[in-house]
């Protein structure tokens, strides 16, 4: 389900490797960077800090720091 030590040169898609924090290291995070207007950026990069929030605050959950 979560691995925060995922190899992605070393995983496939569709497969029991592909979990969301893949998907967000392999696609995701470079969404923001191809925006073509400013409102299509400024919404990318809320989003863009909301998934890098959420997936620090679980990879610390999974470590049992929180």
């Amino acid at each position: 389900m979560h691995d925060k030590d995922i190899d992605i040169d070393n995983t496939k898609s569709y497969t029991e490797e592909d979990t969301a924090y893949r998907e967000f290291l392999v696609k995701l995070k470079k969404i923001k960077d191809r925006m073509l207007t400013e409102e299509g950026r400024r919404i990318a990069e809320e989003r863009h800090k909301f998934m890098i929030d959420y997936f620090e605050r679980l990879n610390k959950e999974v470590e049992g720091e929180l």
